[in-house]
C-alpha cells in the first residue's frame, strides 16, 4: 500500500506553527482559517490544527485530516511557497462522512484559491 502523498510536506515543528499563527489571516471560511508563515521555504508546507471540541469524534477528525491533505497534495503545484497552517474553527455539525466530505472539498477550493 502506498500513500497518497509525501510526507515531508508535513512539518510539526512547533516554532513554524507559533510563526504561522502570529501572522494575518489568508483565508477565514464557514470551517477554516487559513494563515501563513513568513519562513524561506522552497516549496509548500501543510500544518494541521483540529481540536477535539469542534470535532468531537476521532472518525471525524481524522477524516477532516485526510480531506486536508487529499486537496493541499492537488493543489499543491499552484499553491505559492511556504508554511500554511489551516485550522478549523467551527464545530462540525452531525452528519454522515461522505456528507461531511463533499461539504469539506467545497470549502478546501475556495481556502486554496486564496494562496495562488
Amino acid at each position: 500500500m502506498t500513500r497518497a502523498h509525501n510526507n515531508e510536506a508535513q512539518r510539526s515543528c512547533p516554532s513554524d506553527f507559533t510563526t504561522a499563527l502570529k501572522g494575518a489571516y489568508l483565508y477565514r471560511g464557514a470551517f477554516f482559517h487559513l494563515k501563513k508563515a513568513k519562513t524561506s521555504y522552497s516549496t509548500p508546507y501543510l500544518g494541521i490544527i483540529i481540536p477535539k471540541r469542534f470535532a468531537k469524534r476521532a472518525v471525524t477528525r481524522n477524516t477532516i485530516k485526510r480531506v486536508i491533505r487529499a486537496s493541499f497534495f492537488l493543489k499543491k503545484q499552484d499553491i505559492k511557497s511556504g508554511f500554511y497552517v489551516i485550522r478549523l474553527h467551527k464545530e462540525i455539525p452531525y452528519c454522515s462522512l461522505n456528507q461531511l466530505k463533499k461539504t469539506l472539498w467545497k470549502e478546501l477550493e475556495l481556502t486554496w484559491e486564496k494562496t495562488t
